[in-house]
C-alpha cells in the first residue's frame, strides 16, 4: 500500500486495505480513485494544457480533445475506460479498458492506441489494439491479433459508417466496451450468432472463452502487472490493488470452468 501511494498519489482514494472494506466500500473507492485519476491524465496530456482540455485547444484539434473528454468516460467498478494524448500532439491518443465483469475480458487492462489523421473529423480515426501477447492472441473475432480492430465506425467493418457530424472518439471507445468486450464472444464471428442457444454452440463458445480468459489473465491482468504500460502505470495499479478480491474469486470459477470445457479456437 506504501508503495502504492508512493509512486502514484491519487487525490480522494486514500490508503486503505481492501480487506477493511465490504464490496460496496470498494466500488466507491475504485470510482473515486478512477475519477481523479482521469483528471490527472487530463492534467498531464501536453504542454500548457490544464483539466479544460478541450477549451484550451484552438481550431480543429479541439473537436479531437472534446470527442474523447467531453463524452464522459465510463467510470465504474465493472469497467472504466481511461484516455491519454501523447505530449504535444493532440491527435495521438491512447486509451485503456477494464474488461467488464461477467465477459471473458473482467479485471483485465486492454490498451488501444489511437489516431485522429490531420482531415479528421471528416475521416474515420484509426485504432489499434496494443495487448495482444505480441501479436500471438486473437481476443475476439473483431480484434485480430496484428490489432486490427473491426467495427463499421472505423470503417473496418460492414455497417454504419463513420458520420463526420456526428460519430465520435467517444461512441468508438464505447462501442467497443458494448459491442466486442461480450460475456460471448464466440458468437461475434458472423454466422456464428446463428449457434447461440444451441448445446454445440454453447460448447464451442465456452471452449472459445476459455482461451480469451487464459490470455487475458497471462496478457491483459500479468502483464499489465509486470510491465505497466507507460502512461497508465498509476491507474494499473489502483485497478489491481482495489479489485483483486473480485479478480481472484473470477479467476478461480474460471479454472473451474476450465475443467469442464476443452479449449477451441
Amino acid at each position: 500500500r506504501r508503495k502504492l501511494q508512493r509512486e502514484g498519489d491519487v487525490p480522494g482514494a486514500g490508503g486503505y486495505s481492501t480487506a477493511s472494506v465490504g464490496a460496496s466500500g470498494r466500488k466507491r473507492k475504485y470510482t473515486c480513485a478512477s475519477k481523479n485519476l482521469v483528471v490527472h491524465l487530463q492534467d498531464q496530456v501536453g504542454q500548457g494544457l490544464d483539466r479544460t482540455l478541450p477549451a484550451a485547444i484552438q481550431g480543429g484539434e479541439s473537436r479531437c480533445a472534446a470527442d474523447m473528454m467531453g463524452g464522459g468516460l465510463p467510470v465504474s467498478l465493472s469497467s472504466t475506460i481511461w484516455a491519454r494524448i501523447q505530449e504535444g500532439s493532440i491527435h495521438v491518443w491512447r486509451a485503456m479498458i477494464s474488461g467488464p465483469e461477467g465477459t471473458p475480458y473482467s479485471g483485465g487492462c486492454f490498451v488501444f492506441d489511437i489516431l485522429a489523421p490531420s482531415d479528421y473529423p471528416n475521416v474515420a480515426p484509426k485504432v489499434n489494439l496494443q495487448t495482444t501477447g505480441g501479436g500471438s492472441v486473437r481476443f475476439n473475432p473483431n480484434l485480430y491479433n496484428c490489432g486490427k480492430v473491426c467495427l463499421s465506425l472505423l470503417g473496418t467493418w460492414q455497417g454504419e459508417p463513420w458520420n463526420p457530424k456526428v460519430s465520435t472518439l467517444h461512441q468508438v471507445f464505447v462501442s467497443i466496451y458494448g459491442l466486442i468486450f461480450v460475456e460471448s464472444p464466440y458468437f461475434n464471428e458472423p454466422g456464428f450468432e446463428n449457434e447461440a442457444g444451441t448445446v454445440e454452440g454453447e460448447k464451442k463458445n465456452e471452449g472459445y472463452s476459455n482461451i480469451v480468459r487464459y490470455a487475458n489473465v497471462k496478457f491483459a491482468m500479468l502483464g499489465q502487472l509486470k510491465n505497466p504500460t507507460k502512461g497508465f502505470e498509476t491507474a494499473i495499479k489502483w485497478h489491481f490493488y482495489i479489485k483483486k478480491e473480485e479478480i481472484l474469486t473470477t479467476v478461480h470459477k474460471w479454472i473451474e470452468k476450465a475443467d469442464k470445457y476443452e479449449a477451441l479456437y
